[in-house]
């Protein structure tokens, strides 16, 4: 499991939203692990954030050609990372994803919810809105998402990755 170009804002919430949700735990710089239980599954998430930063474009386009799901996530204030979905889509078209409109908090909003989910009914996949400020829809409720299209066998653990541009 990924995100790419999430979009939550600054690290600190990123942390936040991980912390508040799955209790993670820091094991060095921009990397958090957590054993989670997901519809009775134990799974172990590796989340990698990338804060946008270049060096990591090389590590990200090899988790987009071994990953086995997707969170795509965009911030519905920012038209670029909706934009940026369809380059996602397009590299791994036959992965399951999921895709997350973050901040739906905010409003002002440049991207609207029936955009979003003509997108992801375009793509086959399921659409939720979140906001990392007021915890609406969990983490865990997009990963949860997300099992219901990966097989049994690919769950053990899953990646996270997260690329936070904005």
């Amino acid at each position: 499991l990924w995100i790419l170009d999430s979009y939550f804002g600054n690290k600190q919430e990123t942390v936040l939203l991980m912390n508040a949700n799955l209790s993670l735990v820091l094991i060095r710089q921009d990397s958090y692990r957590k054993q989670v239980v997901i519809d009775g599954e134990t799974c172990l998430l590796d989340i990698l954030d990338t804060a946008g930063q270049e060096e990591y474009s090389a590590m990200r386009d090899q988790y987009m050609r071994t990953g086995e799901g997707f969170l795509c996530v965009f911030a519905i204030n920012n038209t670029k990372s909706f934009e940026d979905i369809h380059q996602y889509r397009c590299d791994s078209d036959d992965v399951p994803m999921v895709l997350v409109g973050n901040k739906c908090d905010l409003p002002a909003r440049t991207v609207d919810t029936r955009q979003a989910q003509e997108l992801a009914r375009s793509y086959g996949i399921p659409f939720i809105e979140t906001s990392a400020k007021t915890r609406q829809v969990s983490f865990c409720q997009a990963v949860k998402e997300l099992f219901i299209y990966l097989p049994a066998l690919q769950r053990d653990y899953i990646y996270v990755f997260i690329n936070v541009v904005c």
